[in-house]
């Protein structure tokens, strides 16, 4: 699999250096020709190499595609020659299918793959990645069939904070802690790196750091699928508060949290599941009950955990009140009807999803 994906960096860099230097038979630059015609004038070129490249030619046309898209979205100027540092994966398409029981055979490759739950699918085999993670090789099937849905337990609409302290704070006051993999493994890993930063041991310890966190995510994004129809979500700068905070922030890995919660609500039975991103400005500035913007601000007022307003003064928590104006902000509420619900969240102690259902 390796010299694959070396010959594989190879046939995409010839490429582009043909792209960028090299003329056709009327003497015309391939860099002026459009995808088309430099698909065909690269696989004419190529004809005939795949034994020597030790490649199917299928994905030898795969690895032209790939560079000729790459070219008509960036253009040739922005076109990078490729590393085998940073290629880790190639795909199949065609007649892929699955040999024997949990095997699964791809054209061009003299061995086969074994399959871990083969039972799981039932659609047709459309395409395979075969990617390159840590010390092993996966194969990543895409199937022609229908997402499982979801079951619905609840219609409730939310919205929700992401922070550092605590993972995700929602706007009804619950707040949900994420585990810490790392940190847990960090004494262990430590004492791996100092042998060998590149060993078989310390990446199959980032390896099973990554499944356990994945396996965290898909849960509790299903537990949350299932009661909730809508989710507004505040929508932070994950890569700032990455170069602010570090490894504390960034294993929590609230990006990839996200991206699996919002295809989950997409597979609700209802049909009407989403997650709505909802710019996070004034968030935490703003005051829920009043709407003024007496709350702290920058970098120096993250350690203001409660505050009371100066015009109201109505005592909130910096992440509930964030997480219930990224609600407000996302049904598109106005002022006055914020204000309402807040005096009378105040006066009466009744949870602002209840008025809001009232409202509507």
């Amino acid at each position: 699999m390796d010299s694959c994906l070396w010959s594989a960096v190879g046939i995409e860099n010839w490429c582009i250096s043909q792209i960028k230097n090299e003329l056709n038979e009327d003497y015309f630059p391939l860099r002026f020709m459009k995808p088309l015609q430099l698909r065909s004038v690269l696989s004419k070129k190529i004809k005939g190499h795949s034994k020597r490249a030790c490649l199917p030619s299928r994905l030898i046309n795969d690895c032209i595609a790939a560079v000729c898209e790459t070219v008509k979205r960036h253009g040739i100027h922005k076109t990078h020659f490729k590393s085998v540092r940073k290629k880790k994966s190639f795909y199949f398409n065609g007649d892929i299918k699955i040999d024997k029981p949990g095997r699964l055979k791809v054209p061009g490759l003299k061995t086969t793959l074994k399959i871990s739950e083969q039972n799981k699918f039932r659609g047709n085999l459309k395409k395979v990645t075969l990617i390159k993670k840590f010390d092993s090789w996966y194969a990543c099937c895409v199937y022609d069939e229908q997402r499982k849905v979801i079951e619905i337990t609840d219609t409730k609409q939310t919205g929700i904070d992401p922070g550092l302290k605590t993972a995700l704070i929602f706007s009804d006051g619950t707040e949900i802690q994420f585990p810490k993999f790392y940190k847990e493994q960090n004494a262990l890993l430590a004492k791996q790196q100092r042998k060998s930063k590149n060993s078989k041991k310390v990446k199959c310890l980032h390896r099973k750091i990554a499944n356990k966190r994945t396996d965290h995510h898909h849960k509790l994004s299903t537990t949350l699928a299932k009661q909730h129809q809508k989710i507004y979500w505040s929508d932070d700068s994950f890569k700032n508060l990455s170069k602010k905070f570090g490894k504390q922030y960034s294993e929590l890995a609230l990006g990839k949290f996200r991206d699996i919660l919002t295809n989950k609500l997409a597979s609700r039975t209802d049909g009407l599941g989403e997650l709505v991103n909802v710019s996070n400005k004034y968030s935490t500035q703003t005051c829920s009950a009043c709407g003024t913007r007496s709350g702290p601000r920058g970098w120096d007022g993250l350690e203001v955990r409660e505050w009371t307003c100066e015009c109201c003064g109505c005592t909130h928590n910096r992440d509930v009140n964030a997480a219930i104006n990224t609600l407000f902000s996302g049904q598109g509420m106005s002022a006055d009807l914020g204000k309402f619900i807040s005096r009378k969240h105040n006066s009466c102690g009744m949870n602002p999803h209840e008025l809001l259902a009232a409202c509507a």
